[in-house]
């Protein structure tokens, strides 16, 4: 999926399903973290998920 999207530095990505938030952080890795908005419908699912992405791609500071 992220080789189809072909994402580059600096654009901006919105990721539909949060889920783990693993994608999202793989994605910040390639375009930066301020580029990418993810969204989750489930509260839980979503807290899981910012969990990771902190530890995995934190925002700038």
């Amino acid at each position: 999926m992220l080789g189809i999207l072909n994402a580059r530095r600096g654009e901006r990505v919105w990721e539909v399903g949060a889920g783990t938030g693993w994608n999202a952080a793989l994605m910040a890795h390639v375009v930066g973290p301020q580029n990418v908005t993810s969204v989750e419908v489930d509260a839980k699912v979503a807290g899981q998920a910012a969990d990771h992405l902190e530890r995995l791609a934190p925002a700038p500071g």
